[in-house]
């Protein structure tokens, strides 16, 4: 083919391509799809031909792409002719990223949230000892449990440890409810009210989830553990041979401790899961736990 002075300047398909570093293959993807229509087409060969000037909407094309719009918001952009338009997409895009973003964040923090879980197991913790341990900042976020027999599930042939799995499941129903990420759903721990410690048959008043900032607006409703002075005694079962709670006990040997000791408490006790892999891979430590005591010296009587 002769071409004309005005047409030794275009580019053929592949001179295109090699020019802007892609294949040939996207050209004509991009010309199927209505985004870049080569400038000229031989009538008597059919081929394609394009002007170097064309790269700066391949370039946009690329950036575009790059940054996460699909082909047909480019096109949409590209009909409307509008920077308006491109500014408005530009700004969607943006707010998609932070959103994913803060995604990939709360991953990352559930990642690492279960490294820790595995070192616990690999840690191996002293067991069934106390400990004196002196906590710093952390937060948590409480779900308050009702009466046990006002428990839809609440049947009275269930074990300690059946019951208690209900209210893990009543803890990731309300996180899910309440739109809350569903990594939050991560060693649920319960508090112990200093008022029930006595009672014959200790149950569960409000169980926990910590938090940080990373969760978002969930963290408005966080509240503080207790800091300070702590007895800490952990534990590899969370309950006997035939699923019968062990708390009470382990309470009152951290009391009967804190009273030799001359501590008080100093806020309600706690217990918090630091690993349950344990059950999921028929393990006899089927769950590590810590029954934490927040304590002070006593101050004297005058």
């Amino acid at each position: 083919m002769s071409r004309t002075a005005s047409q030794r300047h275009y580019l053929t398909c592949g001179q295109m391509a090699a020019a802007n570093s892609i294949t040939e293959k996207a050209l004509r993807f991009y010309q199927k799809k209505g985004l870049l229509e080569p400038e000229f087409v031989d009538e008597e060969t059919g081929f394609r031909y394009y002007s170097i000037l064309q790269s700066t909407t391949l370039d946009l094309i690329t950036q575009l792409r790059t940054i996460g719009l699909s082909l047909d918001e480019i096109k949409e952009i590209e009909e409307a002719g509008s920077i308006g338009r491109l500014h408005e997409a530009l700004l969607q895009q943006q707010q998609r990223l932070a959103e994913q973003r803060q995604a990939l964040d709360l991953s990352e923090r559930l990642v690492n949230d279960l490294l820790s879980d595995c070192d616990a197991y690999f840690d191996t913790p002293l067991y069934d000892q106390i400990i004196v341990e002196r906590r710093g900042p952390r937060y948590r976020l409480e779900f308050p449990l009702p009466p046990l027999e006002e428990m839809a599930w609440h049947q009275e042939e269930l074990s300690g440890s059946d019951l208690w799995e209900w209210v893990v499941r009543h803890v990731k129903q309300t996180i899910i409810e309440r739109g809350w990420p569903l990594s939050l759903f991560h060693d649920v721990g319960y508090i112990a009210p200093r008022s029930a410690l006595d009672e014959e048959d200790l149950w569960a008043r409000c169980a926990f989830v910590e938090v940080d900032e990373s969760y978002g607006d969930c963290f408005d409703e966080a509240v503080p553990f207790p800091e300070g002075l702590h007895l800490v005694m952990y534990v590899n079962h969370g309950f006997g041979t035939a699923g019968e709670t062990l708390d009470q006990d382990r309470f009152q040997r951290l009391r009967d401790y804190a009273a030799a000791k001359n501590l008080e408490l100093s806020a309600d006790p706690y217990c918090e899961s630091l690993c349950r892999f344990g059950r999921l891979f028929n393990q006899t430590s089927e769950t590590i736990s810590a029954y934490c005591l927040p304590v002070r010296k006593k101050v004297p009587l005058e």
